[in-house]
């Protein structure tokens, strides 16, 4: 990835994730830091455990990011996914660096009632250049439509289990990767033909 790109991991502490769950969860996420190479003067990554409210477990600058995602709490409260996703847009936006923005999102299952939908979600990040991910690991997947969050139904990678989860983050970084060198090509001719 480019010098200058941020990556928010969003991380599912909800209800209903099993303690030895969320474990893989946050080894999956150790894995990506490792394959995107991540450090806070490169491609910087910040970590982020949600459940009815996100937490920032670590910033793009803490040099401390993989012992903090270790000892990351299991909320065990509802699954408000927009929240999530709004925290990180703001994150990204705060953060002031004119690289790429990044949103990976874990999820173990369906947003909890009340919450906006993903057509608000996804419009509003849209809106302000970031990219989303999707990781969702279910047993038997709903066929959630996770289409308005997401630029391509190639950045939805959907898992029946979380026991793979810290072997696929190889693979995760590199269909990562694939889709942002397509996606920010168009991205910036789109902005170039804007411009003259």
């Amino acid at each position: 990835m480019e010098t200058g790109t941020d990556v928010v991991f969003l991380i599912d502490a909800s209800q209903g994730v099993q303690p030895i769950d969320y474990k893989l969860e946050k080894d999956l996420v150790q894995s990506l830091f490792y394959n995107f190479n991540i450090s806070p003067t490169r491609t910087r990554g910040s970590a982020v455990i949600y459940g009815s409210s996100p937490q920032t477990v670590a910033g793009f600058t803490d040099p401390n990011l993989q012992n903090k995602l270790d000892s990351a709490p299991l909320l065990g409260t509802p699954r408000r996914i927009d929240r999530a996703l709004e925290h990180a847009s703001r994150m990204l936006l705060n953060s002031q660096r004119q690289g790429q923005k990044i949103v990976v999102l874990i999820t173990a299952g369906a947003q909890a009632p009340g919450g906006k939908t993903f057509e608000q979600t996804g419009k509003a990040l849209r809106d302000v250049g970031v990219k989303v991910f999707v990781i969702e690991v279910e047993k038997q997947s709903a066929g959630r439509d996770y289409t308005p969050l997401v630029h391509s139904q190639e950045d939805v990678i959907k898992f029946p289990s979380f026991d793979t989860l810290p072997w696929q983050g190889q693979k995760i970084a590199r269909n990562i990767r694939k889709s942002l060198s397509m996606f920010f090509g168009v991205y910036k001719i789109i902005w170039i033909k804007r411009a003259f």
